[in-house]
């Protein structure tokens, strides 16, 4: 149960966290709402569906390669990340849900939308297959342990869910550069660490060249994943201890 407990929270949370901040930085007029509620929903289902079907053909052909997925995949998601940090700094202070929306403001939706599906797409495949790990060969999930890793693995994606819900609430109530600069530093925790791993596939293939210190550094990373999700859980706490801060020193209100 707890073995699956701090998987479920391993795989779920970069999933829930990516597909949080981009669904609270969209940017539409309010009469837009359900239209841009319609395409993020198509977004997100189009990958979670397209990462569960990789799952289970992975766990029931031979003939899924996992480092090409992850190649194709990590490039879609990279490019998308990218394009959206870039619009998200141009975006600056401007109001997210202005009646006038401009460039900048659809700019801002496309990629996000965009990004939201690669980051499903490339997030959900780890969590979709630790999901295999609930119920072992031959057994049922009628079982007292299998109900009890089923538990585990519920309750650490609940816990996601709810850390990456309480950022996106606290995320509103902070400064502009505040709310941006966090976003920008999670979503490098997030994917640096993987266009590097994918960087050394694709040396270990002659595709690209390789340089001295590479495979340390590729070392590092997969040694150091736990500290990575600790960075990520202090820097979704960051906005609530800023908009906490906030509040405190704010003066009290004059009813005169």
């Amino acid at each position: 149960m707890l073995e699956l407990f701090i998987v479920s929270i391993q795989t779920a949370l970069p999933l829930c966290l990516a597909v949080s901040i981009l669904v609270a930085s969209r940017a539409h007029a309010p009469m837009e709402r359900q239209t841009v509620a319609k395409l993020t929903f198509a977004s997100t289902a189009i990958g979670l569906l397209g990462a569960g079907v990789f799952t289970w053909l992975r766990l029931n052909t031979p003939h899924v390669d996992i480092p090409v997925f992850t190649a194709w995949a990590g490039i879609a998601l990279f490019i998308t990340m990218f394009a959206f940090l870039v619009m998200l700094w141009l975006f600056g202070d401007r109001d997210l849900h202005d009646i006038n929306q401009g460039m900048r403001h659809r700019g801002l939706t496309v990629t996000a939308i965009l990004a939201i599906c690669t980051s499903a797409l490339y997030y959900a495949v780890p969590y979709f297959y630790s999901t295999d790990s609930i119920v072992h060969t031959g057994g049922s999930v009628f079982e007292t342990a299998s109900l009890l890793r089923l538990a585990g693995f519920s309750l650490g994606t609940i816990l996601a869910v709810v850390a990456c819900w309480g950022y996106v609430q606290c995320a509103k109530k902070v400064p502009w550069w505040v709310r941006t600069l966090v976003t920008s530093v999670v979503f490098m925790a997030m994917i640096l660490p993987r266009m590097i791993l994918l960087y050394q596939q694709f040396a270990t293939r002659r595709i690209v060249p390789s340089f001295p210190g590479l495979f340390d550094i590729v070392l590092w990373i997969q040694r150091n994943e736990a500290m990575t999700q600790l960075i990520l859980v202090f820097l979704i706490a960051f906005p609530g201890f800023i908009a906490l801060w906030t509040q405190v020193k704010k003066p009290p209100h004059n009813p005169a």
